[in-house]
């Protein structure tokens, strides 16, 4: 990556070179080691290059939560090329609306029955990678595609880039403890950008990244059940899960628990709080996933929305776009190498969603915060 940055494909293939064949990847009784991983991203990234992939094209990913999904999402990096999730699971109208505005030089699906989309295909394995390299990006290339939910409308098309990647992960690898020993959990579906903090850290870290492909549908007592016996040590939960599990007993082999998008009530902060690492997360996907954490302490009384994580700047401003005084509510806005690009397609929203102030490129989340 230019202007002295590390890119994620960098890391990831030091943390491939210290140890292949740890392993990367746990799934419904499936083991995948680092190099495994590696070497899947390089045949998929020939395969993009031999159809003719250009920096910022976009490949759409009908891939389920699998090993398969992660070797499909780093082998579109190697190729300077972002990626989109497309889920199997999304209502029919929403797939096409992501298809025609993102238009995606090709969509990878894993599923055999879909007929509109480009199969892995069985050969992958034989695919001669060995004289792949990988590009080396731009921290302004689109790395993904995120969309919004669209309940006020139409879908939002969040174009994120390289630039925040790294700073995110090195900066909640930090905060939550990962390690080459740690069992973290993929728990977000992929269409949901709180999942590139999932599995990303987690690869970043050299952990283990554990998950089935239905996880987020699972009970409280089934959750419980499969963290139990698969000895997690980190996981990132809703909230209003989290309130539904038994705090951790001495034997648990939970040691971070990682909370966002919700408000935490305060009897689950002080349950969970009380007996391993808590931590609040607060960001927008405009923002690159998460922009501040708090690690809770029992004694809170509401979620805290915390410290900015390394390079994001918090203002909280007036109507005026002016700073507020303490005590007073405003509106925060989020600056730093955070923020997306704007809106896929949307020039005006984007205008109007991230401003310049006092020379500064930042977001107006929306979010209204009391300065105390």
């Amino acid at each position: 990556m230019q202007n002295g940055l590390q890119s994620f494909i960098e890391h990831f293939d030091q943390v491939v070179k210290v140890a292949p064949s740890r392993i990367a990847v746990e799934c419904n009784g499936q083991s995948v080691t680092y190099l495994e991983l590696q070497r899947a991203s390089l045949r998929i990234a020939k395969y993009i290059e031999d159809a003719l992939g250009e920096p910022d094209d976009i490949i759409g990913l009908n891939i389920s939560k699998s090993p398969r999904f992660l070797s499909a999402a780093i082998g579109c990096w190697r190729q300077r090329c972002a990626w989109v999730p497309i889920a199997s699971n999304l209502p029919q109208a929403r797939q096409r609306f992501v298809l025609a505005d993102c238009n995606p030089r090709l969509v990878f699906t894993d599923d055999p029955n879909e007929k509109r989309f480009t199969r892995l295909p069985d050969d992958l394995g034989r695919r001669n990678a060995e004289n792949v390299v990988s590009q080396s990006y731009h921290p302004d290339d689109l790395a993904y595609v995120i969309y919004t939910s669209g309940t006020t409308g139409n879908p939002n098309g969040v174009e994120v880039t390289h630039r925040g990647i790294m700073n995110l992960l090195s900066s909640q690898v930090s905060a939550f403890g990962l390690d080459a020993d740690s069992r973290a959990v993929w728990y977000y579906p992929t269409s949901f950008d709180a999942s590139v903090s999932d599995w990303g850290t987690a690869l970043y870290a050299g952990a283990t990244l554990l998950f089935e492909k239905e996880l987020d549908c699972y009970s409280a007592s089934e959750l419980t059940q499969w963290l139990n016996q698969r000895r997690v040590s980190h996981a990132d939960l809703p909230p209003s899960l989290l309130k539904l599990l038994p705090e951790p007993d001495s034997d648990s082999s939970l040691r971070t628990v990682v909370v966002g998008g919700q408000s935490t009530d305060p009897e689950t902060i002080r349950r969970w709080g009380s007996r391993i690492k808590l931590v609040n997360v607060y960001g927008p996907t405009e923002a690159t996933v998460c922009t501040s954490l708090n690690i809770c302490v029992p004694e809170e009384t509401r979620s805290l929305l915390g410290q900015p994580i390394h390079g994001v700047e918090y203002r909280v401003v007036d109507s005026s776009l002016k700073n507020v005084p303490y005590g007073d509510a405003g509106e925060l806005l989020i600056s730093g190498p955070c923020l997306a690009r704007g809106y896929r397609n949307q020039i005006d929203k984007t205008r109007r969603m991230f401003i310049e102030v006092d020379g500064q490129r930042s977001y107006r989340s929306g979010f209204f915060h009391l300065i105390s």
